[in-house]
């Protein structure tokens, strides 16, 4: 199920302020026979060690399919983003909020291909998460809402150079109406 279609030249693309990148970015959307959003970043030397380029996403929400039985099942429980990889090891995330306030980022891992390819994030399993709230933060509380998405060179990675193509909920996830947070 289509989640983002990162081809959308209304909605992409939004940099965000917490973009940490000092030289030039290019950002746009691709007119070709396989349109995609292209995103080229050359290191500078005023660069920090981990550089990060982040997206604004549109709001969407997303929920597990519960089975007749009653409990949320967990496999399946994953977001799928189709690319075309340069093999330069930079990580891709997307970060998220539940219900509860918590932050989430989940990550698709390195980009260690090259050519046309698949990245997929368990959302069972946050990278990393930040309570909002006062307290432990305990299981992540569904549904949960996607708001931005983010590539980051590491230390040591003179240049990105990939386009994404859409992202796209694994079958046990289902689109839910936004606002939740």
């Amino acid at each position: 199920m289509l989640i983002y279609s990162l081809v959308d030249v209304e909605q992409f693309p939004i940099l965000e302020s917490r973009t940490t990148a000092r030289g030039p970015i290019v950002c746009e959307v691709t007119d070709s026979s396989q349109p995609a959003l292209r995103i080229r970043v050359e290191r500078v030397d005023t660069d920090p060690p981990d550089v990060d380029v982040v997206l604004a996403l549109p709001v969407r929400a997303i929920d597990v399919r519960v089975p007749i039985a009653g409990k949320p099942r967990r496999e399946g429980f994953e977001i799928l983003l189709d690319l075309c990889g340069d093999t330069t090891g930079c990580r891709i995330w997307i970060e998220a909020g539940d219900v509860a306030g918590c932050e989430l980022r989940y990550s698709f891992g390195a980009i260690d291909f090259s050519g046309l390819g698949t990245l997929t994030a368990n959302l069972a399993h946050p990278e990393e998460a930040a309570a909002v709230s006062v307290g432990d933060r305990g299981d992540t509380i569904l549904p949960i809402q996607f708001y931005r998405l983010g590539i980051t060179l590491p230390n040591g990675c003179p240049r990105v150079d990939v386009s994404l193509r859409q992202l796209r909920a694994g079958d046990g996830v289902r689109i839910v109406p936004a606002g939740i947070a």
